[in-house]
């Protein structure tokens, strides 16, 4: 099928940037053979080492901060596969332009969009790529409404991905998240693999990551957790997910 297209949502860790670790990523990153790739906790450091070491992809997305010293919620996009026909970065606050930040928030939360067409099949969509507050779940509801608010006015099926820092099981953020317009795709997926997506390096088990599609636009046919280590090292402290899906319309 011409449109099949490969998500992967990867939240990165900001810290302990070392070598073994950064081949580690990388490894994991091509072997899942993505189109669009939706980094969390992205530094200045692995943007840098992102655009180096992964030429087939425009990355795309600024900082959390005015001095673009902060994180990023990047976009990777595959340029013999797609057109960028624009992008943007926002902030989850009432001054959706401007590096601000809500109440409580550890820090500011950003979400990059990017209107995509694809070559192969000539259908435009948005991906969005966001990463929410882990401390409070007021503080993400307002992140989610900020969010769903931009994503229902879109014009073009979208995919969301991202860190949400919630638990489905027990959030009303999941809920007004996909209470009207949008789907876990994990739960529309023909074939779905893995586990928990947050572990803390075996520390811990939940499930962070998610992404969502605009209801009735997308076809998924696979959602996969990938949970693998590398010569005994652990990409991340999250584990990837990878999502095959196909635009309908």
């Amino acid at each position: 099928m011409e449109n099949i297209i490969r998500i992967l949502s990867f939240n990165l860790r900001y810290s302990r940037v070392a070598e073994q670790r950064i081949q580690c990523v990388l490894s994991i990153i091509r072997e899942a053979l993505p189109d669009v790739i939706g980094v969390q906790e992205a530094t200045e450091k692995w943007v840098e080492i992102l655009k180096m070491m992964l030429p087939d992809f425009a990355l795309i997305g600024n900082s959390d901060t005015a001095d673009e010293h902060g994180e990023y919620t990047a976009i990777l996009v595959r340029t013999n596969r797609f057109d960028i026909c624009q992008w943007t970065t926002r902030w989850l606050t009432d001054t959706p332009m401007s590096p601000s930040v809500v109440y409580r928030s550890m820090r500011p939360r950003t979400y990059t969009c990017a209107n995509l067409r694809d070559r192969a099949s000539n259908r435009v969509f948005y991906v969005v790529n966001t990463h929410f507050d882990p401390l409070y779940e007021e503080t993400r509801m307002v992140s989610a409404a900020h969010l769903c608010s931009f994503v229902e006015a879109l014009s073009y099926p979208v995919i969301v991905m991202g860190d949400f820092n919630l638990d489905e099981a027990i959030s009303d953020v999941y809920r007004h998240i996909t209470v009207q317009y949008l789907d876990d795709a994990k739960y529309l997926a023909k074939n779905a693999y893995g586990s928990e997506t947050f572990h803390k390096y075996r520390f811990f088990s939940a499930t962070f990551d998610y992404c969502f599609v605009s209801r009735g636009d997308f076809q998924i046919e696979e959602y996969r957790v990938i949970d693998k280590s590398i010569d005994g090292i652990r990409p991340s402290d999250h584990n990837p997910i990878v999502v095959i899906l196909q635009q309908m319309k």
